[in-house]
């Protein structure tokens, strides 16, 4: 088995990959950076994973919503297109996250950054999304396209508005630790559940 993990920022997933690394399952797990399409797509010859976590910060434009809050992606908005993702909706996934408070959300991904109260706003009146990003549709639709499971967890770590880089400055260690400790254990839980049960999940 092989798990590609794909970011954006390295200091989003530095606590996971130290976690990961420290354990059993360093050897099945890849890292990704996401910046264009080839960073996902790989070079022939080399394996693709069997799984494609996306793990990172978004912003939130729920309000509902609580910083530093670890979310599940169930659904996908980019370019006014909306995908579902099917594996976030299994019964073993959702006791999975249930069983850690992890809540189920709707994603938007945006062009630009947002950073404004009314940009915001205008972004969850139009989608009715809860949380922004600038690359989960994207990373969404390579692997529909490679036919590979995708699974997306984020942590809600500013409000999209002009104070997000000082938010995220300031709590930068906490929230990645707080997705680190989910993300690692949807790790080990996805690989017993595939390695020991041959339904999958």
């Amino acid at each position: 088995m092989l798990i590609s993990v794909v970011f954006a920022h390295r200091r989003e997933i530095q606590t996971l990959k130290g976690l990961v690394r420290s354990s059993d399952l360093s050897s099945i797990v890849s890292w990704r950076r996401w910046a264009r399409r080839q960073d996902l797509l790989l070079a022939p010859g080399q394996t693709l994973p069997d799984l494609i976590i996306n793990a990172g910060f978004a912003g939130r434009i729920n309000i509902g919503l609580s910083l530093g809050q670890v979310v599940l992606v169930s659904d996908i908005t980019i370019d006014e297109a909306s995908s579902k993702l099917p594996l976030s909706g299994s019964r073993k996934i959702r006791k999975f996250t249930g069983d850690r408070g992890v809540d189920s959300v709707l994603l938007v991904t945006s062009k630009a950054p947002i950073t404004s109260v009314s940009a915001r706003q205008a972004l969850r009146s139009q989608t009715g999304a809860d949380i922004v990003d600038m690359e989960g549709g994207h990373l969404c639709n390579l692997a529909d396209e490679s036919g590979i499971p995708f699974i997306s967890f984020k942590v809600i770590s500013d409000d999209a508005d002009h104070r997000s880089w000082d938010t995220i400055k300031r709590n930068n260690d906490r929230w990645a630790g707080r997705l680190a400790a989910v993300v690692f254990d949807f790790i080990d839980f996805y690989v017993d559940e595939n390695n020991c049960n041959h339904t999958g999940i």
